[in-house]
């Protein structure tokens, strides 16, 4: 693309479903206070669309990692953050809120970073799992645990294109690559000025019946591979076992579908390791590893994973409050 236009690629540790063996996601590194004589260590994260805010070590904030120290230039640390808990695995992290003068996006020894982001909300976890790194650049989630670094990058349209092959910011739909292709939705605002969850139709068709379709939301979720679903009635098993689930997103009018996927249920997994999930089945690249039925939901509630992607590049527009979708000719 021209050195003009305004738009950044995210260097990516690895991008997802390339065979690599450190899994299915997108990590990207990141480096506090760089323009400090001694900025902090260069420290992954997990790209998650699931949840919005940065959580890292405390240690990176602190001067030589010493927490309670003496905190890095530009770092002021807040008041303690609610606690943090990550679906499915249910972990639970408690830590404080620090603002972040400068912020290295794609830090690396090698080359410069993507860019730096100013003034940030972040938490800082005092004694986490060894390496945890996780930057949540979701929209409509319940708890925003600080800022969505993604549409903080200076001087570009606050947005992200997600594919298999990386991460952008900065287009628009109408300057996307082959824009033509996309199909697009017009999200609805929070209360809170953030945009909910796109709109999305899923349908249960039982071995015996269709039942009817349940207008709900869809979480695009990069944080997991499998999917969880809820709907307006129990799911049990008997109901799940052998039944096709398909989900479908509407364009903006509700007059033609963007985007679709379906799978089959095969059943419960017997495997211990996979407590309350089911196993699916089925032609699509998009479907999720396996699924977790939730409890009721009204409305209708998905959390699709991150297998979408495999099928379909995923924009977001934050100013122009609007997804869309280019599927990539999976079936």
């Amino acid at each position: 693309m021209p050195a003009s236009s305004p738009v950044i690629r995210v260097p990516l540790t690895h991008p997802p479903f390339h065979g690599q063996a450190t899994g299915n996601s997108y990590n990207v590194t990141l480096q506090v206070s760089p323009s400090a004589p001694t900025p902090s260590p260069i420290h992954p994260c997990q790209v998650d669309t699931g949840s919005c805010g940065i959580v890292i070590p405390a240690s990176l904030l602190y001067a030589n990692g010493s927490v309670g120290g003496t905190l890095l230039p530009g770092v002021t640390r807040g008041v303690a953050a609610p606690p943090i808990r990550y679906q499915p695995s249910n972990k639970e992290f408690q830590g404080w809120y620090y603002t972040v003068a400068e912020l290295a996006i794609g830090a690396s020894l090698d080359h410069p970073p993507a860019f730096i982001a100013q003034n940030i909300t972040v938490v800082g976890i005092d004694d986490p799992d060894p390496g945890v790194g996780m930057m949540g650049v979701g929209f409509g989630r319940p708890t925003q645990y600080g800022s969505n670094v993604f549409l903080s990058a200076p001087g570009i349209n606050p947005s992200f294109l997600l594919t298999t092959d990386g991460i952008w910011l900065g287009y628009t739909a109408a300057t996307l690559p082959n824009a033509a292709a996309f199909g697009f939705q017009q999200l609805t605002p929070t209360l809170t000025g953030d945009w909910n969850t796109p709109a999305a139709t899923i349908t249960v068709t039982t071995p015996d019946a269709a039942l009817p379709a349940f207008p709900g939301n869809a979480l695009l979720d990069t944080g997991v591979t499998l999917m969880m679903l809820g709907v307006t009635q129990p799911l049990t098993p008997a109901l799940l076992t052998g039944s096709t689930i398909e989900i479908a997103w509407p364009n903006t009018d509700n007059t033609a579908t963007i985007l679709s996927y379906s799978f089959q249920v095969t059943g419960p997994a017997t495997d211990a390791t996979m407590p309350g999930q089911y196993l699916v089945s089925g032609d699509s690249v998009m479907n999720p590893k396996c699924l977790i039925a939730l409890g009721a939901k009204s409305p209708a509630f998905v959390n699709t994973g991150i297998n979408v992607i495999r099928g379909a590049d995923i924009f977001f527009d934050s100013a122009a409050g609007c997804i869309g979708f280019r599927p990539t000719g999976a079936t």
